[in-house]
């Protein structure tokens, strides 16, 4: 079998014979649908809380072992991934429910911009605080806004892949999208920090 970035991009034949070995408990198929979706899926983890590192592992380690015992649940191959970010979002909401913690976003994403930047050590200081500032913002926002918000921005998801993620309707993605831009918007201007850090 050919090595591909995602299931969803196997030749039909490839993708029926993977997702029967997948059904059939193949551990080698298991191990592979892992590489192929783990750091995706520890990132999404991860973009809702500060975890240790132990944490965000077991979390990940759990989301899998789901996706072994209900494989044979899933209807359709194809939706693989989005059935990921699922099982994803909610082992990330009961450990929420059962641990009570403060939802922060990780401060990875403004370490890998300033990675980036030639900028001296002074800029880099204030821009990792801006970003501190507009990811604890973006905890703030409501559920869905928040949700739509992250899978958008930091996930690159398309819009209907989150309707199916949020189990919600495409109108109400978009609408909960331009929300939650138009209230980080409004927060950024109130402290004066430049909108185009939303795009980042």
């Amino acid at each position: 079998m050919r090595v591909v970035c995602y299931i969803e991009q196997m030749n039909e034949e490839d993708k029926c014979s993977f997702f029967n070995k997948l059904i059939n408990g193949n551990h080698k198929a298991h191990r592979e649908l892992y590489r192929l979706y783990a750091m995706e899926i520890y990132k999404y983890i991860k973009s809702y809380f500060q975890f240790d590192s132990f944490s965000a592992d077991d979390i990940l380690q759990e989301v899998f072992i789901t996706a072994y015992m209900k494989i044979s649940s899933l209807k359709d191959i194809n939706k693989i991934r989005v059935w990921l970010y699922k099982i994803a979002g909610s082992k990330c909401l009961n450990f929420i429910k059962k641990k009570k913690v403060e939802r922060k976003y990780m401060e990875e994403y403004g370490e890998n911009i300033n990675s980036i930047n030639n900028k001296s050590p002074e800029d880099r200081v204030i821009e990792k605080e801006v970003f501190k500032m507009v990811n604890n913002e973006v905890l703030r926002l409501p559920g869905l806004l928040r949700e739509v918000f992250i899978l958008r921005e930091y996930q690159n998801l398309k819009y209907d892949e989150i309707a199916s993620i949020t189990d919600t309707s495409l109108s109400r993605v978009k609408k909960a999208m331009k929300k939650a831009f138009s209230k980080l918007t409004k927060y950024l201007e109130k402290k004066n920090i430049n909108k185009d850090v939303l795009l980042k």
